[in-house]
C-alpha cells in the first residue's frame, strides 16, 4: 500500500460533497431534520467541512490541497492514511451507512403519507390529574404549591401509589382519544444500567383512579414524556430508535402511527440530552405556532418538512447550567419550557431566575390563560419538571 505522502493527489469533482463517500449537503440537511445524526460536538456533522487531502501540507490558502469532506469521513481520515486509499478502502462503508439512513427517511415518508388512520383527539370533559405518590414525599413544597395554584378550577386529583420516581407522565398511560389509553413498555436506555434498575416502574392499576376507559397496549419502547399530541398529530423525538434498536425505522414508524391513531411527526433531539423527551423542545400554542427555546434552529424545519405545513415558532427564554448526568441525572434547570398546561391555568417552572418573569409573561401571553409560577429549583436537580410529574386525563 503507498504511503501517504506518496499518493495523495485526487481529482475533485465537487465542493458541494464530502470528497470521500459523495453525500451532498442536501442529503445531510435532510437526515439531521429528522435527528438522524447527533453529535456531542453541536454543530459539527450538519455542513460539509474542510478537509486537507495531505496532512503534512495543511496550508489554508492552497487550493489543491483543500475539499469539502463530511464530519464522518473527516473524522475517520487520520495522517496515516492517504486521501486516495481512503475513498478507496473505507469511504464505501459511510456511504452505504448514509445510504441506509436516507432509504429509511424515504420509507418513514412514505409511510405517513399513506398512513389514513389519525383520529384528531381534541382534549374535554372533566380533569383528572395523577401524581406519583413519590412527589408528595420527596417534594412535598412543589406539590402543595402546585395544589393550590390549581385548586379554584375544580380539578380531581389523586396520588398513585407504587411509583419508583416522581415523574409520572414518563410511565403513565397515554389518552388518545376520549376512551382510549395507551400502555407502552417503560424500558427507556437511561435507566437500564444496574443502578438505574430501581427507578422503574412497573404498569400501573388504573382501575383505582379512572372509570369506564380501554386500555391498549404496545410492545414498542416509549417515554410517555415523549409522546405530545395534538389533533392529528403525535410529535415524538428520534430518541425512538434509540429505545427500540431492533426495529427497522419504518416499521417502528408505522407500529407507533397505528398505537397513537396519529400521523408521528419526527422532531430531532440534541445528543448529550440522555432522555431525549419532546417537551425539553416544543410544546404547542395553536394549530400553527409552537414554542421553542431561545436558539432552536432544528425544530420547525422538521414539522414543516413532515407535515406540509407552515410552523411558526415563538422562542422561550433558556439559560444553560451544568446538565452533565450523575447519580440524581440531568440538572433541568433554566428549561422553561417543561410547563404544566392544563384547561384554565399554565403552571410555569421558576428557579429564582432573572428569566423566570419573562417566561410566565410570555406563556400567559400567547397561552392566553393564567400563568402561575411554581418553584422547581429542587425539583429540576432530580432530572424533571412541571409537565413531568403529571398525567392529565379527560373523562
Amino acid at each position: 500500500m503507498p504511503s501517504c505522502r506518496q499518493k495523495t493527489r485526487m481529482e475533485i469533482t465537487s465542493h458541494d460533497k464530502c470528497c470521500y463517500c459523495g453525500i451532498s449537503q442536501e442529503e445531510l440537511n435532510a437526515l439531521h431534520t429528522f435527528g438522524f445524526l447527533r453529535s456531542k460536538r453541536y454543530q459539527r456533522g450538519k455542513a460539509l467541512e474542510n478537509e486537507h487531502l495531505d496532512p503534512f501540507r495543511p496550508g489554508k490558502k492552497n487550493e489543491i490541497n483543500l475539499a469539502k469532506a463530511c464530519y464522518l469521513c473527516n473524522n475517520a481520515k487520520n495522517d496515516i492514511v492517504s486521501a486516495v486509499d481512503f475513498k478507496a478502502y473505507w469511504a464505501k462503508g459511510i456511504r452505504d451507512y448514509y445510504n441506509r439512513l436516507l432509504e429509511a427517511q424515504a420509507a418513514i415518508l412514505e409511510a405517513g403519507r399513506e398512513f389514513k388512520g389519525a383520529k384528531p383527539f381534541h382534549p374535554k370533559g372533566s380533569v383528572k390529574i395523577l401524581f406519583a405518590d413519590l412527589l408528595n414525599t420527596e417534594f412535598p413544597l412543589t406539590y402543595n404549591a402546585i395544589l393550590e395554584a390549581i385548586k379554584s378550577y375544580g380539578y380531581t386529583t389523586a396520588l398513585v401509589s407504587g411509583c419508583k420516581e416522581p415523574f409520572i407522565r414518563d410511565f403513565a398511560r397515554i389518552q388518545v382519544d376520549s376512551n382510549l389509553f395507551v400502555q407502552f413498555v417503560f424500558d427507556p436506555d437511561y435507566l437500564r444500567l444496574e443502578r438505574y434498575v430501581n427507578l422503574k416502574t412497573d404498569p400501573l392499576d388504573y382501575s383505582r383512579y379512572l372509570s369506564k376507559y380501554t386500555e391498549k397496549d404496545s410492545d414498542l419502547i416509549i417515554d410517555g414524556g415523549n409522546v405530545l399530541l395534538h389533533g392529528e398529530f403525535a410529535f415524538v423525538t428520534s430518541k425512538i430508535f434509540i429505545d427500540n434498536h431492533s426495529l427497522d425505522f419504518a416499521e417502528l414508524y408505522k407500529q407507533l402511527c397505528h398505537a397513537l391513531a396519529k400521523k408521528v411527526v419526527l422532531v430531532p433531539y440534541e445528543a448529550h440530552d440522555y432522555a431525549g423527551h419532546i417537551d425539553t423542545y416544543m410544546r404547542i400554542i395553536n394549530d400553527d405556532t409552537v414554542f421553542v427555546c431561545k436558539g432552536d434552529t432544528t425544530t420547525v424545519p422538521a414539522l414543516n418538512a413532515q407535515t406540509g405545513k407552515k410552523w411558526k415558532q415563538v422562542e422561550l427564554p433558556y439559560y444553560e447550567v451544568s446538565r452533565k448526568a450523575d447519580k440524581e441525572g440531568i440538572d433541568c434547570t433554566g428549561l422553561y419550557i417543561n410547563y404544566l398546561e392544563l384547561p384554565n391555568v399554565v403552571l410555569v417552572p421558576q428557579f429564582g431566575h432573572k428569566k423566570d418573569e419573562p417566561a410566565r409573561e410570555l406563556i400567559e401571553k400567547h397561552l392566553n390563560k393564567p400563568a402561575k409560577s411554581i418553584d422547581c429549583k429542587a425539583l429540576a436537580k432530580k432530572g424533571g419538571l412541571l409537565n413531568c410529574i403529571a398525567a392529565v386525563y379527560y373523562i
